[in-house]
């Protein structure tokens, strides 16, 4: 018997979402007589999220790898294997049967088909769906809908239950719900947080706390909020903060000073150590401070040409106001 595998991976968030599906899938197919499928599920783990307006990696999201396996339905040596769906131009699409092994996908794949035509009743008519069918000798046949059960012994209903296993992994399983259009459970790396913060600072010339945007300055924060989640900040802007030289150097030395902090929890530099000894953190969480240099004293700069404004976004709330830099 030839067993069917198909693996892909989605959000965490929509594991249950799957398993509902796939449990709902194999009870419409266990009421055809065919057997059920078995699935697992991985333990979470953080995967890249690219945006999908412009294909930046925003940041990174828990995700599982879905499995769903099983035996391929088959009697008295029969076996379908693909659908074919015929338009009215004469075009014939084929579906391969959801985790057909790679040698006979190949081999499917290479039979020619006509259109509109059944090997079971020899009849040419337009129909809008045909199917494939493989026996154990390697003969294959193409049988209309109503054809397929009384040539192969085959259910047409259970068949087509089993079908939907395929369209899952291909199923829009992204999450906007969050503000701005990002996933709810969407998480920045902790160094590219501190890296673009470092990197602000020193074009700025200083940081810029909340409090200060009565002097028309934009607060850093919303300089880093923007560099993750504004679609509409410039590119050149975000290049130039990349570009930056110093900025990867300096966000560990603060990730390095944070993690050694000490003293109460309501301490500065504790709290930002408890933040940093993570790998990534929520977009709601500030982790913005002055960069100190390697001493621990704050770093000041010559004042740089200040860049683009950048545009407050909806998104751009989720990261909270940073405490005030350590003196």
């Amino acid at each position: 018997m030839n067993s069917a595998a198909m693996r892909f991976d989605v959000p965490a968030t929509s594991a249950s979402r799957v398993r509902q599906l796939i449990e709902s899938t194999n009870t419409r197919a266990a009421v055809h007589g065919l057997t059920a499928y078995g699935l697992e599920i991985s333990a979470p783990f953080l995967a890249d999220y690219t945006d999908p307006h412009d294909g930046r990696v925003v940041g990174q999201r828990p995700t599982v790898t879905v499995t769903i396996f099983g035996e391929i339905p088959r009697h008295s040596g029969w076996t379908v294997v693909a659908r074919l769906d015929h338009d009215d131009e004469g075009e014939t699409l084929l579906s391969l049967f959801p985790g057909l092994p790679d040698h006979l996908a190949a081999e499917a794949s290479a039979q020619r088909v006509v259109a509109n035509f059944c090997h079971g009743c020899q009849v040419s008519r337009h129909r809008t769906a045909t199917y494939l069918v493989r026996h154990d000798s390697g003969d294959y046949r193409q049988l209309g809908t109503t054809c397929v059960e009384p040539y192969t012994g085959l259910p047409i209903k259970g068949l087509e239950a089993l079908w939907r296993f395929g369209k899952l992994k291909d199923s829009d399983w992204d999450d906007d719900s969050g503000e701005g259009g990002y996933p709810a459970d969407l998480r920045v790396p902790v160094v590219d947080v501190l890296r673009v913060t470092a990197a602000i600072v020193a074009q700025e010339g200083r940081y810029y706390s909340r409090s200060e945007e009565w002097k028309q300055a934009s607060p850093t924060a919303d300089g880093v909020s923007a560099y993750f989640f504004d679609r509409r900040a410039p590119a050149e802007w975000r290049a130039a903060i990349d570009a930056e030289p110093d900025a990867l150097t300096v966000a560990s030395a603060v990730r390095e000073w944070a993690v050694q902090g000490y003293g109460s929890v309501n301490d500065y530099r504790h709290k930002v150590g408890q933040l940093a000894k993570g790998e990534t953190v929520a977009p709601v969480t500030s982790l913005l401070s002055c960069p100190p240099s390697r001493d621990g004293t704050a770093t000041r700069r010559r004042p740089l040409p200040r860049g683009p404004p950048a545009t407050r976004s909806r998104r751009e709330k989720r990261v909270s106001d940073s405490p005030s830099p350590p003196p």
